[in-house]
């Protein structure tokens, strides 16, 4: 079972993933 801290940082990862191809 995934903890929140896990849950929080893969959230966080895919949001500056997301940043940086929309800033491309």
């Amino acid at each position: 079972m995934l903890s929140m801290n896990q849950i929080l940082f893969c959230l966080v990862k895919w949001m500056l993933f997301f940043v940086v191809q929309v800033v491309k």
